[in-house]
Order: C-alpha cells, then structure tokens, then sequence
C-alpha cells in the first residue's frame, strides 16, 4: 500500500515527484512555519529553449534529456529537498528552511555546473525564478503569481540566470483575485437558491471567463451545516461514464465512512449489484443490469445518506458531460431528494454535446432547474474587480483602457493585466497604478498577444493548426490520423498545451480549446488556401472512418463547409439541420441550414429548406432574420407561391399587414389555393379592412361544405373573427365552436388552443370576464401539454390582460412575472419585451415606478435588436407614460414623444396608431405641452376618425373636448361634447363603466375641480369596499395627478 502511495506521487517519465506531491509538501511546510516560524524558498525552473532540442532531435532523445536533468537537479541539491515536475520541461524545487538570500547560491551552483555539464548530443541551460515563503504569499495560487514574475524577469534578463523577488515586487497582481468582485448580487442569488429553492439543480450559465466557477466556489465557501462535494475529475476518472457521481460516492464515504456503509446496506442483493457499475469495491461484476435498476441503486443510496446529512454537490461544465451521464442527473433530478442540491455551471455558445442540449431542454420545461444567467461585469464591477486584482488603486485612465479593452470579461482582464504587469506597462507608483503612455500604441486592440505569447514556445505549427481546424473539440485519434504523426509525440504535445492553460481534457482522449479566442488566433494566423487543404484532409479522413469512429454528419457537415466543396455540404447540412432542430438546438440547427441554402442551386430543393428555414427563425422569434431569408430565395429564383405564403405569416407576425396582403395576393396569383385566399381574408381583418375580408368570405359560403376539414376550420375561424369585428358576437361564438369542433376532430392541438385564446377574446370583449379567464386557461393547458412555450406565453398575457381589467392586479403580476420568465427560459425576445412592458404598464399604474423604470430600460434594450416598429412605439410610449406621469421627467418625456412622432408613419395598423396618438397627447396634456397635443391630433385626424372601438373613441372625443376648451375653441368643445353624449347614449352598459375616470379628466381640464374629486372619491371608496388594494391606490395615483396638473 506505501509503496503504490510513493509511485502515484512520482512522474513517471523523470521520477523525481509529480504535482500531487506538491501539495502534499506545500502544506506541510507551510504548517511548520505557522508553528515554529522562518522561511522556505521555492525555485521555479524553466529549461530555455528546450523546444529545439525536441525539433532538432525528436521527443524521444527530449524525454531522455528531461530525465537527466531532472536526475542532476537531485543530485546537486540536499536530500531534504524536493524536486518537482511542474510540466514539460518546467519542475519546481522547495528549499526548506532556507531564505531566499541563501537560496541565490543553490541558482548560481545550479547554473554554473551545467554550464559544465556534457549531456551527449546537447548542451542545457535553465532560468529561475526565486519566491520566498511566506514573504510573498501563503497559498499556490498567490505563489505561483508571483514565481512567474520572477521567472519572467529571470528569462528577461538574459536567460541562464536566476531572480529573486524583490519587495518592490510583491504589489504585484493577485490573480485569480483574491476575492470575488462585482458579483454580490449574484453570489446572493446563488446561496438564497441552494438553502431554500425547491428545485434541484442550481446552475450557473454564462460565456468562457465571465467567471462562473468562481462564483460557485465562492458561494460553496459560505455555505454551512451543509456536506459539500466537488465532483472535480482527475484525468482516469474522465474516462468512464458517470465520473462526477463516482467521485460523489468517493467524497461521502471520505465524509463519514459509517454513514456511507449504512447506506450501502440499506440496498438489497441486486441493488448492489446494479451500484457496482460505479462502485467496483462491491466485489460484484454486473451483467447486463438494467440501466434504470442502476439508477434506481444510485438514488437511493444517496436518498438513505441525505437523510443524515444536507448535501451540496458541484459539477462544473454540464455540457461537456456525456449522455449516460446527463441521464442519470436528470433522473436523480426527479428523484426529488430533498437534502441534495446540484449546484452547475454549463455554456450555451459553440455547444456541440446533442446530449446537453436535450437535457438542458428537458430539465428547463420541466422547471427542475433554476438558472442564473452569468453577464459579463458593468463597468463599475470591472472597475471594482481591476483594483482588487491589482490590490490598490488605480488611474481612471488605467481602468477605461482596460475596461475599453477587454469589456466586463474577468479572465480577459485577468489575462491582460498579467500581460501589461509582465511587460512594465502597468506600473504602481506608491499611490496609483498607471498605464504608461509611451507603451499605448504598442498594445494590440485585441488580446491576441495573450495568445501569441502562450503559443510561442510550441513549435508544432501543423499540429496545433489541425487541432483549430478540427474544431474547438477534438479527438486524439482522429488527430493522429489526420496528421500522420506518432501518438506518444501528440501526447507530450498536449500535455504541455495542458499545462499552460490552452487545451482542456474532456474525456477519453478527447481534447479542447480551453478558451475560444486561443483557437481563433491560431485560424487567424493560418491562410484560406491552407485552411481549406486541412479541412479537406480531414474530411476525407472522417469520410474514410465513419463507421468506426461514429462520426456525426454535423461534423462531416462542418469541414465541408470549409473546404467548400458544394456537393457535400448539401450531402451533410441539410440532415445535421433537421437532427440539430429535433433535439431543439436551434442556433445549431440554423447554421447548417444557413450553409446548406448557401449551396444548393436547385428551385425546388430549396424552397423546401428555405420554409423549413424560416419556420425555424419564426419560431424562435427572429422574425426579420426570416423575412430576409425569404425575400432573398424570392430575389434568387424568382416568385414562388409557398413562399410568399411563409413571407406573408412572418410580415403579419411583426404587424406589417400591407405587406402581409401585398405578399399573399402575388401568391394568389402564381396559384389559386383556398388556403391562400383564406390567409389573405384573414390579413384584411388584422389590417382592418373589413368589407374587403367580408366579400372573400361571402365567395367561400357556396363552396363551405366542398373545402377539406383543414381548410374548412381555417374559415370558420376566419369568419369568427370577422363577425367579432362587426360585434356581432353571437353569431362570431358559433363559427368559433365550429372550428373548435373540426380541429379537435383533426387532432389539431395547437388550432385547438388557438380557438380557445379567440374564444376568450371574443367573451372579454363582451365582458364576460370570467368566462374569458376559463378560455385562456383551456389554451394555457393545451400548450402546456404539448410543449409550446410560446403558445404558453400568449395565453398568459390574454389571462394576465383579462385579469388587470378586472382589477385583479396581484394576480396579472404573477402572471406577467410568469410569462417573462418562461420567455427568458426560451430566449423568446419578442415574447419578453412585450412581458417586461404589460408588466411596466401595470407597475406604472399602481405606482411602482422603479421597478416599472428598470423594465423598460430592460426592454428597450431587447427590443432595439428585433427592428419591430410596433415593439418600439409601445415600448416608447410606456416610458412617455412614465415620465410623465409618474417619475417626473419633462425632458425625458419629450425625448421620447419625439421618438414616437418617427414611428408612428410607419404603422399599419390603424388601431395601434390611434391608441398610440391619443395616450400621447392624454400625456402631452399632463405635459402642459397643449399645443404640441393639438398638432399631434390634427396631424393624424383622419386616422382618429376611423377608431373602430367604444374605448378609443370615447378618449378621441373627451382629448378633443380638453383640447379645444384650453385653446380656447369653444365650437370645437360643443360639437366634441354632443358627440360624446351621442356615443354614450348608444353604448352599452359594459362600455359606460369606462367613462367615469375619462369624464373625471374632462372636468379637471375645464375646472370642475369638485366635480372631479367627487367621482374619484366615489371609485375610491367602492374599490376599498371590494378589497381592492391595488385598484384603490391607483385611483388615488389619477387623483393626485390630476390634482397637480389642474
């Protein structure tokens, strides 16, 4: 047993000790110290230029020379030091109780004797790098900053020559920072999630270096009365399936050996059995076990060890797991195990495991699963993060170049202040830290030089070449075969990638770009015509071993791709298009679609792609992506019927009903389809062009009974929806029901639901509230049932927007809260802004309007991406609202006004624009900016005219009535009031309750002021006798607006 201990502590290939050992010797000097005092010294050495020795005379005279060195290393020093291979050609010497002055003379008798020392074929030299212990730090991490700044000077200085770290030396940065920085609300997040969230899996998701471990290991270090376990693999245990939770057996037997065995009896014979697959000491060798009994095992081994303990177990980078793997998390996700919490972090970009993206799909729908979304830092965090880093504080100038430099992204600033560090770019003058001016102009725009700088010392340019073009994941195998180069000599080469922090190990003999930026440099650096000569290589290769090696046609998709080989990529693309979308990797599935189009000259190949296409970036919400999409096949290969159908669904989606019309009717043209003409009927509708919808329909009546059942629920729909706009609501239920009829008889869900959502709108319009709410549930049920979010999301604002009407606010927030996070969930844009607004909006009424304000801010943001005209008038309109009515902002408020007069032309709806107008210049007037509401309402008269509703020209009339009587146009004000008293004598009942806050504005305005505050009050005091809360301090919000401005 001492024996086997003492080999894993040695390198096998030079036998001095190996990094384990380091840890081990560290840690025992730095207790001596603690306990008797002094110092120890620890030389970091570095063999210059050994490269050559490996190019000139292969790697196996290299590794023959590494052993001797190393072997004459333990020669000229005491027994009681230790000798250590770092990696590669670097090793680590702890000097015990020796300071760093005394330490110079082991350098200069370590240099100078192999100045003398024959090692046949080569001579050697070495740099190093002097750190005294604990002067300048007492852990690895602060260590080994600080063995590199001597190193480096050591190295600049000459080579063959030693540095001692001097005091000067040590303000020095600390990285990684010693503590975290800008990350207080997110840490809080984390530790609220683990101590009291429901769901079991706690994860962090984010890009490379925006510091999501970091974050995990920081909260896990607060966390008490919990068993935490990092499922952290070694590189044996990266080779099987299931490594974390083989580890997580490992770490709670260490934990409490008793317990664990308890455990271990609970399960009975096959039970054992089943768990020996992880836990091989079992003495068992299972055969065929069945996979779910295994799981079965795990589950409740750890189910009868939680009850003892509450356990916090990570595992970092999720996607990298395998599919077993993934499985059997997300079994024990549903095992619903009350003391366990798995707590992880995963990216989403350049993701190629199909096995995470199901996961991940499936543990987001089912909500077992609570994500924080890791951004990169503000510029104050960076700013905070920069100075931490650097342990004092620094110029303004220093933290903007910085921050202008590498954003809010914690290992780009890492790495780049170790850079300028290292180059005496920055530089500390007993106050501040600096940035030299003279040395700005010879700094790169970009970090490529972090990158240049760690692929100096590797000279196997081909090599690393193919590893890039390979892709950001790589095989071992398949790098052997297509460089044609022996694998031990491609093992030494990614070890020392390893050790310097370029390439990560993912599994067995499976490889990866630690960061992207590393792999992207070496592209940079490699020509087109060369780069397409190594992807054809690999191809062919890939092509030759498909079978053996399994490999995906994405990938055989992908190297296609680049060496351009049109045939191919049409042969791989479309199917890795398909695949990626069944398995919901939508950024995947749309590259390949995108490369596939790119390719294929044949009409009709790809029109069917390019729907399939389009279908995609609708549903995932990227709608002018898609209409650019379809109008580029339209200008290619000329006018096509089912594409200009699409082109017509993805114009509608974004409120475009002209061009929506214009698009339908050209493929109307090419061919005559019902369903054509049925979708035009339906355009007219949302465009508002009645009578035009009305005699299209009229020509379906003779035909109804002839139209397939398709096509027969889509115009039963259609003339629902048409009969609504005509208020004829009875006759508008009926068609409803027919339609709801032959799709269930279709089997047509998603209709189904759909025809519920109509069926509640028609019902609120009625004001049959209750029965509405009913509707949308039904609708919410279906969508959920079936998966669509999107559906889902729909029927959540329909509900939450019924709900606000009725004065049951608490519940509308709820839903709206609801309804964004399922869009962020799904990354559903439009669903979000238009949920970050509704729930803006009703914030504003009740008076909250921080909260309403950060929203918007929010939503503007997104929603300046989409380049949705009517997204970004309502999200304008909302803040006009905003500033004028609530955070009092004049200037704010006429900025945005402005805004608006700038969309409004380009708004087809006329029921958008009408709205629009008249809630502008109702804030124009709490404004006092009466002209400037006067111009608005002229400007679009003829528009207002056309409102459709009882609402919107009931606040048409009551506007022009306060207008005209504060410009003193007493004819205007008559003529508004009498058509205001003939639209409230026609109205119904329902409609007359919405009158009375417009009628409490009027009187404001004319200087009935008794008359206003009587009916408020009246409002006031009913909804206080119904117990609305909410209802009653937004009344009081109107009342104290109104007394303010008039």
């Amino acid at each position: 047993m001492f024996l086997e201990l003492l080999d894993s502590l040695r390198d096998e290939l030079t036998q001095v000790y190996n990094r384990r050992y380091l840890d081990i010797i560290l840690s025992q000097e730095l207790k001596k110290i603690r306990r008797y005092g002094g110092q120890f010294t620890i030389l970091y050495i570095d063999l210059d230029d050994f490269n050559l020795v490996n190019n000139l005379y292969g790697h196996r005279e290299g590794d023959r020379l590494l052993y001797e060195f190393a072997q004459f290393l333990v020669k000229s020093l005491r027994e009681s030091d230790s000798v250590i291979r770092l990696s590669g050609d670097e090793f680590i010497v702890i000097l015990p109780n020796t300071p760093a002055i005394n330490a110079k003379f082991v350098c200069e008798r370590i240099i100078n004797e192999l100045k003398n020392k024959n090692f046949r074929k080569s001579k050697l030299s070495c740099s190093i790098g002097v750190v005294e212990v604990p002067t300048h730090g007492t852990d690895w991490q602060t260590i080994f900053s600080r063995l590199e700044i001597a190193l480096f000077k050591a190295k600049k200085s000459g080579k063959e020559t030693y540095y001692i770290l001097q005091e000067e030396d040590s303000v020095a940065p600390v990285i990684p920072a010693p503590i975290i920085a800008g990350r207080k609300k997110e840490l809080l997040w984390l530790l609220e999630n683990i101590t009291k969230s429901e769901v079991p899996l706690i994860a962090v998701s984010g890009a490379p270096g925006v510091g999501k471990s970091t974050l995990i290991k920081e909260g896990l270090k607060n966390l008490k009365d919990f068993l935490v376990i990092v499922a952290k693999p070694s590189r044996d245990e990266l080779s099987t399936p299931f490594y974390p939770f083989r580890i997580f057996l490992k770490k709670i037997k260490e934990a409490d050996n008793f317990h664990f065995k308890e455990a271990l009896e609970s399960l009975d014979e096959s039970e054992r059995v089943a768990l020996s697959l992880l836990y091989p000491e079992l003495g068992y060798i299972p055969e065929n076990v069945d996979r779910y009994k295994f799981y079965d095992a795990y589950v409740k081994l750890i189910s009868h060890f939680s009850e003892r303990y509450k356990i916090v177990a990570f595992i970092d980078d999720l996607h990298l797991l395998d599919s077993p793997t993934l499985e059997l998390l997300y079994y024990i996700a549903h095992a619903e195990l009350k003391n366990l919490k798995l707590v992880t972090t995963f990216r989403k970009d350049e993701m190629e495991n199909k096995s995470f993206e199901k996961f991940y799909s499936h543990v987001t729908r089912e909500r077992l699963i609570e994500e924080l979304q890791l951004k990169e830092l503000t510029q104050v965090e960076t700013f905070e993060l920069i100075e931490t880093i650097l342990q004092g504080k620094c110029s303004e100038n220093l933290k903007y170049k910085l921050y202008e430099k590498c954003g809010g992204n914690p290992y780009f600033i890492e790495e780049t202040i170790k850079e300028y560090f290292k180059h005496e770019i920055i530089y500390f003058d007993g106050e501040l830290w600096h940035i030299k001016a003279d040395y700005i102009d010879h700094v790169p725009e970009s970090l490529q030089n972090i990158v240049t700088e760690r692929l100096k010392r590797f000279q196997s340019e081909k090599i690393l070449e193919i590893m890039a073009c390979l892709g950001n994941e790589f095989n071992i195998k398949i790098l052997e075969l297509v460089a044609q180069t022996n694998i031990g000599e491609l093992f030494d080469i990614i070890d020392k990638l390893i050790r310097t922090g370029i390439l990560v190990e993912r599994g067995l003999d499976t490889f990866a770009f630690k960061e992207g930026i590393t792999r992207e440099m070496i592209l940079s650096q490699i020509t087109e015509h060369r780069k397409r000569f190594i992807h054809k290589n690999i191809l062919l290769t890939l092509e030759r071993h498909k079978e053996i090696l399994k490999i995906p046609e994405e990938k055989l998709a992908y190297h296609a791709y680049y060496t351009g080989e049109k045939e191919k990529i049409k042969k791989y693309s479309l199917n890795a298009a398909r695949r990626f979308r069944k398995f919901y990797a939508y950024e995947e599935a749309l590259k390949y679609y995108k490369w596939y189009l790119e390719s294929e000259e044949d009409p009709d190949n790809a029109k069917e792609a390019t729907i399939e296409y389009a279908d995609l970036l609708l549903h995932i919400g990227d709608i002018p992506k898609a209409i650019k999409e379809l109008n580029y096949y339209l200008s290619k290969f000329g006018d096509d019927a089912a594409i200009l159908n699409k082109l017509a669904e993805a114009y509608s989606k974004s409120g475009k009903f002209y061009e929506a019309i214009e698009s339908i009717e050209k493929a109307i043209k090419i061919e005559k389809k019902d369903l054509y003409i049925l979708r035009k009927a339906w355009l007219l509708i949302y465009g508002e062009k009645i009578k035009e919808a009305s005699k299209i329909l009229e020509e379906f009546k003779n035909k109804e009974n002839d139209l397939p059942d398709l096509e027969k629920a889509y115009y039963y729909n259609t003339c629902a929806l048409l009969l609504t706009e005509k208020e004829e609501f009875g006759e508008a239920e009926k068609y409803f029901k027919k339609a709801l009829a032959l799709r269930e008889k279709l089997g047509n869900e998603k209709g189904v639901a759909n025809i519920h959502l109509n069926l509640g709108t028609l019902y609120a319009n009625q004001g049959f509230y209750q029965r509405a709410l009913e509707e949308f549930e039904k609708a919410n049920e279906i969508y959920n049932n079936i998966g669509d979010k999107r559906g889902m999301l729909i029927a959540i604002h329909n509900y939450s927007d019924t709900l606000k009407y009725i004065k049951r606010y608490e519940e509308a927030i709820n839903g709206l809260e609801r309804a964004i996070k399922i869009a962020r969930q799904i990354g559903d844009d439009l669903s979000l802004v238009t949920g970050l607004g509704n729930l803006a909006s009703l914030y504003i009424d009740i008076g909250e309007y921080e909260k309403a304000e950060k929203l918007l801010v929010e939503a503007e943001q997104i929603s300046s991406n989409l380049q949705i005209e009517t997204l970004n008038l309502f999200i304008n309109q909302l803040f006009m609202t905003l500033y004028s009515r609530g955070i009092l902002n004049k200037e704010e408020a006429l900025k945005k006004d402005e805004e608006i007069n700038k969309l409004l032309p380009k708004i087809d709806s006329i029921t958008t624009l009408v709205s629009t107008v008249l809630e502008n210049a109702e804030n124009l007037i709490y404004l006092g900016e009466i002209e400037r509401a006067n111009r608005l309402m002229e400007q679009f008269d003829n528009a207002l005219k056309e409102a459709k509703t009882f609402e919107l020209n009931l606040k048409y009339y009551i506007i022009k009535s306060i207008l005209s009587f504060k410009r003193s146009d007493s004819k205007t004000f008559v003529e508004s009031l009498k058509k205001l008293a003939k639209l409230l004598k026609n109205s119904r009942v329902e409609e007359k309750k919405r009158y009375n806050e417009y009628l409490a504005l009027l009187l404001g305005a004319i200087g009935k002021k008794e008359g206003m505050r009587k009916i408020l009050s009246n409002l006031i005091e009913d909804a206080q006798s119904k117990m609305l809360n909410l209802e009653s301090k937004r009344l009081m919000l109107l009342k104290e607006n109104l007394e303010r401005v008039f």
